[in-house]
């Protein structure tokens, strides 16, 4: 899993659509906001992590390993009104993702092994 946070939801929705344009599939896409109900109005993404209620999106990422100060970096984003982008792909296609999220204005970015699996329920 690839993620990175967006300050802001413009640069996140020109990210979506290039990520579209590039292939990646509304399965491989969660969009996460401090307001679930925004973050699906940006998307039509259905990742695992996608639309998420906040409390369970950070057990989630604490679940796959994503560091405690990257959360911070993310918890940050999300209370200043940003965005963050969760792309769930083989570890073969991390290195695009990861392009593809750096190419628009994110911090943060973190690769954890993609196991959806292992995300709590």
């Amino acid at each position: 899993m690839v993620i990175g946070a967006f300050g802001n939801s413009s640069d996140a929705e020109v990210c979506l659509t290039n990520l579209a344009e590039a292939g990646f599939t509304a399965r491989t896409i969660s969009v996460i906001a401090q307001d679930p109900a925004f973050a699906a109005t940006l998307s039509r993404a259905k990742g695992p992590l996608h639309a998420r209620p906040i409390e369970l999106v950070w057990v989630a990422l604490r679940a796959i390993g994503v560091p405690e100060a990257t959360l911070s970096i993310y918890a940050g984003a999300l209370a200043a009104g940003g965005v963050l982008i969760a792309l769930t792909v083989p570890s073969a296609i991390s290195p695009v993702a990861q392009e593809m999220l750096t190419d628009h204005h994110v911090s943060g970015v973190t690769t954890t092994p993609s196991n959806p699996a292992a995300l709590p329920k």
